[in-house]
């Protein structure tokens, strides 16, 4: 499998033949994109030249309340500019090469070419632009320019062959200063100018150092390239191809009948790997390409969905590394999201706005009273929809000190709000003034704003979503304090409200009995899929619930049938999944909406968040490869048995990491290693199977025990390989 992946990798580069049309751009770009997970780069190309947008997920202006996103946001920093003598009319072609997060683009013009190859290699704070001469003798240059805006102070700086950018936000109305510096140099020279014989390469570095990274960030870039030399950076270049062969092995899939979802399975990976690796600032809406200083939502951290969404792959997939910064903002505005509790409604917990950024900013819109009302969308479920990705990384990896430092901490907070915030009538709990939808009556009070006439739904009672989210909530709370050891008094009532929480509220809509998405308020609404959000991300129903509610949840979605949507992509296809619908039609639905909405550099784009869509493809797969979500692995639950199959190194909840094969329509042996030794249950694959535990060479019989509803179940052991025959 794995020289299959390798392979592959060479075979799903992205490859451009026109010129890139979106970029810059305040939302998406359609450019080849590179990052090491800090820096991120999209690359143009204009008439005879190279432009390298760039800028860093820490590069951040940190306002508090505004009327607008020009106060806040991610911001852009600058470009790389190499122009070519000569080139004007030139012809281009480039790739975006995820084997190694290589792009190359190569420009022809009669006689002359030039092969530009750029790379941000993995944990350094450099750009390298390697400058290839194809044909005759070529001369050309290198320059830095800075993205200017009026509300920040910049400068550009050429001397001695080192061009420098710098660019600052910092004030009274700041959270936190944000200031960089990028140098640039030709390596070798003492001025920024490179002239090529036939065959003749040129390398330009560029280092970008933020206040975040460094108080002397100004010194640290120019200081950066002083003695940087090429045997330097092919060292670097060699270690970052490492650092990608060792993440593209750490699992895959092979679906040689869906070869369109299984290349973007891979791209959507190639995406979260470049743009995420910051422990402190993980990438907003736009990843790390954000290339102008107006980006749409200013490309902040939105709670009801588009934050959480791109990494949700990222856990059954075995790349939890890209996870690591996800929890940072969350915990940073902690101390904030209580007071907002206390202070705007009397409770403990947190209440989290829709839109927060990093170190703790809040993005609070206020009204012409400054009110920040509706800063929350009439949503009371902001900081339980955080909680989901904190969830599947503790069931995934069931790693007891992320549990006691980071998950446990933050579900307390979230559960005790909703202790407060609960009302308990008529025999169970209820949940009051909570909009499912954002309440778009408030956002008429905004200053500037006027969507026009809008029903108000700030008296919503018992969405649905939210009632699958405290469900979410609670059973994490007993399931982490249990593994912990810790006997906490609180715990009697979080299984009240589990036991007590109003059930699902249901309606009748074209002879068929489907949820409601709220027990008093808002029915039904035709766009978005946030009314089968309960079933994922919430995991509230899935294949191994109570028949009647399955049966429900299944009859919803096909009402929905939100197969195309502004917002339902990250969610509504893995629902689907999720629920055992025709597999048939959830590739042929897949497959469509790819080809409609990509655009050339692997991004899938609906026009609302950007990387938000890069858990869309790849969860969907896994779900229908594998599931676990309910303690019960099953092979294959959703998979066309016609289609022959394979998935390696796919992540299950309890730490299991499971590989297997599907081949003319029977599931070949399963491989299971066990992490953490715990127990493992999985839906026997056929009617006769056996588990053994492998020692090298050996297979030892394991005992495991039978029901009578296929369910198989067996101990492990830490660390120890496991086969299912």
């Amino acid at each position: 499998m794995k020289d299959y992946i390798l392979a592959k990798l060479d075979e799903y580069k992205a490859v451009f033949n026109e010129r890139p049309r979106l970029i810059p751009s305040d939302a998406v770009v359609d450019a080849p994109i590179t990052g090491n997970g800090d820096i991120g780069v999209a690359v143009n190309a204009p008439d005879s030249a190279v432009e390298a947008y760039f800028t860093k997920n820490d590069f951040w202006k940190g306002a508090y309340g505004c009327y607008g996103p020009d106060r806040y946001g991610a911001r852009s920093l600058g470009k790389l500019l190499l122009v070519f003598d000569g080139m004007g009319g030139c012809d281009y072609y480039a790739e975006q090469i995820i084997r190694d997060g290589t792009l190359a683009v190569k420009l022809t013009k009669g006689e002359y070419g030039v092969l530009v190859t750029i790379c941000v290699p993995r944990g350094e704070r450099l750009i390298v632009a390697r400058v290839k001469n194809l044909g005759k003798a070529l001369t050309g240059r290198a320059e830095l320019r800075v993205t200017r805006a009026a509300d920040a102070e910049h400068a550009e700086q050429y001397s001695g062959g080192v061009y420098t950018i710098s660019k600052s936000y910092s004030g009274p109305g700041l959270a936190f200063p944000t200031a960089a510096c990028a140098a640039a140099r030709v390596l070798g020279r003492g001025d920024n100018a490179f002239a090529l014989d036939e065959g003749g390469e040129a390398v330009v570095a560029v280092s970008v150092f933020t206040n975040h990274d460094d108080a002397r960030y100004r010194e640290k870039a120019p200081a950066a390239l002083e003695n940087l030399t090429r045997f330097n950076v092919i060292d670097m270049l060699a270690k970052s191809r490492a650092w990608w062969r060792d993440f593209w092995l750490s699992s895959g899939v092979r679906l040689p009948q869906e070869p369109l979802a299984e290349k973007f399975w891979y791209g959507s990976h190639y995406i979260m790997a470049c743009c995420c690796g910051s422990r402190e600032f993980p990438p907003g809406l736009f990843g790390a390409w954000v290339t102008t200083d107006s980006p749409n939502w200013a490309g902040d951290y939105h709670l009801n969905y588009n934050y959480e969404a791109p990494f949700w792959g990222l856990y059954s997939s075995n790349k939890i590394e890209l996870a690591e910064a996800y929890d940072a903002p969350l915990m940073d505005f902690l101390p904030a999201a209580r007071e907002l509790a206390h202070r705007k409604l009397g409770c403990r917990g947190g209440l989290y706005p829709v839109g927060i950024g990093p170190k703790g900013l809040g993005l609070l819109i206020l009204d012409s009273e400054d009110n920040d009302d509706v800063s929350f969308w009439g949503q009371k479920s902001n900081a339980s929809f955080a909680a989901i990705n904190m969830l599947m990384r503790f069931y995934s990896t069931f790693d007891l000190d992320y549990a006691r430092a980071t998950a446990y901490p933050y579900l307390k907070e979230a559960g005790a709000f909703w202790e407060d915030y609960l009302v308990f009538k008529d025999g169970r709990y209820w949940i009051f003034n909570d909009c499912i939808h954002e309440n778009s009556f408030l956002a008429n009070k905004v200053r500037g704003w006027n969507w026009g006439a809008a029903v108000d739904y700030s008296d919503d009672c018992n969405p649905v979503l939210s009632l699958g989210l405290v469900r979410m909530v609670f059973r994490g709370l007993l399931d982490i304090s249990r593994e912990l050891g810790d006997d906490n008094p609180a715990a009697k009532k979080w299984r009240h409200i589990l036991d007590c929480l109003s059930p699902y509220p249901v309606q009748q809509r074209n002879g068929k009995t489907v949820f409601r998405y709220t027990e008093r308020g808002m029915a039904w609404c035709d766009g978005n899929s946030l009314g089968i959000q309960h079933v994922f991300p919430a995991g509230a129903v899935g294949l191994g619930s109570d028949t009647h509610l399955l049966e429900i949840a299944r009859a919803t979605l096909s009402e929905m049938a939100r197969w195309e949507d502004y917002n339902a992509f990250p969610t509504f296809y893995t629902a689907a999944a999720r629920l055992g619908h025709d597999p048939a039609e959830i590739l042929r639905r897949l497959n469509a909406e790819i080809r409609k909405h990509a655009y050339p550099n692997l991004y899938i784009y609906f026009g609302g968040g950007g990387i938000e869509c890069c858990s869309g493809v790849p969860l969907c797969i896994n779900e229908m490869l594998l599931q676990s979500h309910e303690g019960i692995l099953r092979f294959f639950p959703v998979w066309e048995k016609g289609k022959d199959a394979e998935f390696y190194n796919l992540r299950a909840y309890g730490a299991f990491l499971v590989s297997a094969s599907l081949t003319g329509g029977r599931i070949g042996e399963v491989s299971i290693y066990s992490e953490k030794g715990r127990r493992c249950v999985f839906q026997k694959p056929s009617d006769g199977c056996a588990v053994f535990r492998v020692d090298g060479a050996e297979r030892i019989p394991v005992a495991a025990d039978y029901d009578g509803d296929g369910l198989c179940a067996f101990d492990t052991r830490p660390g120890e390989w496991y086969r299912i025959v």
